[in-house]
């Protein structure tokens, strides 16, 4: 997919997903940016699913969402 793919299509769901009341989704989802951050637009990382996983990094209740939040904030494994 080209960026502006991603941009219109894939992000809307990411952003959704953050907000979903199972955890298994919102920790797939910071897995997913995580793994694939390298494809994001800066300035959409940065606006958009940056706060949205400080959101899950620091006030889910879920220990599983808040590590893997971190992981993709932080791009390390020892969040």
């Amino acid at each position: 997919l080209k960026r502006e793919q991603i941009n219109q299509l894939i992000i809307p769901l990411f952003i959704e997903a953050f907000k979903d009341k199972i955890p298994n989704v919102k920790f797939c989802v910071c897995q997913v940016i995580y793994e694939n951050k390298k494809y994001l637009d800066e300035q959409i990382y940065n606006s958009q699913i940056a706060p949205n996983l400080r959101e899950l990094a620091t006030n889910d209740p879920d220990t599983d969402v808040v590590y893997f939040a971190k992981m993709a904030l932080y791009g390390v494994q020892d969040a």
